[in-house]
């Protein structure tokens, strides 16, 4: 890996590059000017695209002795370059070639973050809203509506149950599910039994307070693998 350091900015390149490049300029200059009035000459860089300015640098290269020169526009970093030229000595001859040398760095593309993972289908089957995800995720939600009769009197109240098919051939193992459940007057307590869940069905139970057949509502979140 190569550095460069210009004003305390250090600039790396990777497999051993430098992301710079160094651009010359030149331009012939010549004419009579006035001892210490100077005059202004401008010099136009290509900017390679892709590429932002870092810095000028500026020689005067004449056979006039005591010319010097500088940049007219501070620290400004545009491809049209305005350089001060200025005698300071008593010849009226400003003359010769300037040279530039342009210092450009390769604008970095902005790192965008990675997605681990995503989905790959969105569906409906009957009651359920479901999605794959790349990874192998699957998931299915949905509201099982049925009137059915409690089976038995427990912990205080009566228990319902019921079967819930999963979309055909969404899961290959069976899921995690979570359920909750709206019987007659609404209140319910949900629980479960051993071997409740399956690949294709889910046996969800609750507990009211109302004996008898009943209309039901059962809202199930289930979350497994599709591969």
């Amino acid at each position: 890996m190569s550095k460069l350091m210009y004003k305390g900015v250090e600039y790396v390149g990777n497999s051993g590059k430098l992301d710079l490049q160094v651009i010359a300029t030149q331009q012939s200059v010549s004419g009579t000017l006035a001892a210490h009035s100077g005059g202004r000459v401008t010099m136009n860089v290509s900017v390679p695209v892709g590429y932002t300015i870092v810095a000028h640098i500026a020689c005067w290269n004449t056979g006039v002795t005591g010319v010097v020169v500088s940049f007219d526009d501070g620290l400004d970093l545009d491809s049209s370059v305005n350089l001060y030229q200025n005698n300071t000595t008593n010849s009226t001859q400003n003359r010769g070639t300037i040279y530039l040398l342009t210092l450009c760095k390769k604008e970095s593309s902005p790192t965008l973050p990675t997605q681990d993972d995503y989905v790959i289908e969105t569906d409906t089957s009957g009651i359920w809203t479901y999605r794959k995800w790349n990874s192998g995720i699957a998931e299915c939600w949905g509201i099982h509506t049925a009137t059915i009769s409690h089976y038995a009197q427990a912990f205080g109240g009566y228990g319902y149950t019921t079967s819930v098919s999963f979309p055909s051939g969404l899961f290959i193992s069976a899921p995690v599910a979570n359920y909750t459940a709206y019987i007659a007057n609404g209140f319910a307590l949900t629980g479960t039994q051993t071997n409740a869940l399956s690949a294709t069905n889910i046996n969800v139970f609750a507990i009211s307070s109302t004996s008898g057949s009943n209309a039901t509502k059962w809202y199930i979140h289930a979350i497994g693998k599709w591969k």
